[in-house]
């Protein structure tokens, strides 16, 4: 386990838990941004070093991941050090995912959607399941007392999914863009003779925001990043809840 900062085991509010350094700011770095201005602690783990990409070093994408948590302003960040491109759920990865949730107690949890079409993605929305599970087990022993999450949030799934819900991320977008900037060994302009790369395209950044922007137009708002979740979720008040919409009724 690679621990980026001083070890911080004061428990946080939600943990955001990734296949690759970078996949959380690129996938949810607004409403990180959003949840730190508000106050909650939160968290991220990468689960790999991202060794197998096309462009940078393990060694750079550390240093890159602790600009980026400084630009977030998040309480911790851990990595893991699974094999990048290999990632699977099997049971050793299980436990340690297990003895950090119970040491962190985060009652939310995001992380890739199942179908992510990325195999990395899709392995860890399955160990993370998993270990959420095997983390409340009385009888499963790691010198921890036992926690399940309550909430499990995934970001990124394919066009076909509709999102359970927005979340507006209008006034942190260029701290999310500043974040992910942070990653120039993956989104910085390709070199001569550098292999081309879906983050390195020129296009890439533009590309972000124009999603942003599309779900954005559908509440009324300038940028939205979106979730989706296979529970249902209770709504105390809804119209505290979702006044905040703007724009057409539909």
């Amino acid at each position: 386990m690679i621990i980026y900062e001083t070890p911080d085991t004061t428990e946080l509010d939600a943990l955001t838990v990734v296949a690759h350094p970078d996949d959380a700011e690129i996938g949810m770095g607004g409403t990180i941004a959003l949840l730190v201005d508000r106050g909650y602690r939160v968290g991220i783990l990468d689960l790999t070093r991202g060794e197998m990409a096309s462009r940078g070093t393990p060694e750079q994408r550390l240093e890159e991941s602790r600009t980026a948590s400084k630009t977030l302003g998040i309480a911790v960040r851990l990595n893991m050090g699974l094999p990048d491109g290999f990632l699977q759920p099997e049971a050793t990865a299980r436990l340690e995912l297990v003895r950090v949730l119970r040491s962190y107690r985060p009652l939310f949890i995001f992380t890739h959607h199942l179908r992510d079409p990325h195999p990395d993605h899709t392995a860890a929305y399955q160990l993370v399941r998993q270990a959420a599970h095997n983390a409340g087990l009385g009888k499963l022993d790691e010198g921890l007392p036992p926690f399940r999450p309550k909430y499990l949030f995934t970001f990124g799934m394919p066009h076909r999914w509709q999102p359970s819900f927005l979340v507006d991320v209008s006034q942190y977008w260029e701290q999310k863009i500043a974040a992910v900037r942070c990653f120039h060994s993956q989104v910085s302009p390709l070199r001569p003779g550098e292999p081309e790369t879906y983050l390195g395209d020129p296009g890439f950044l533009d590309s972000l925001d124009a999603q942003s922007r599309s779900y954005g137009s559908l509440v009324g708002v300038t940028h939205a990043e979106y979730f989706h979740t296979e529970i249902m979720l209770l709504v105390a008040d809804p119209i505290e809840a979702f006044k905040p919409k703007r724009g057409r009724f539909l």
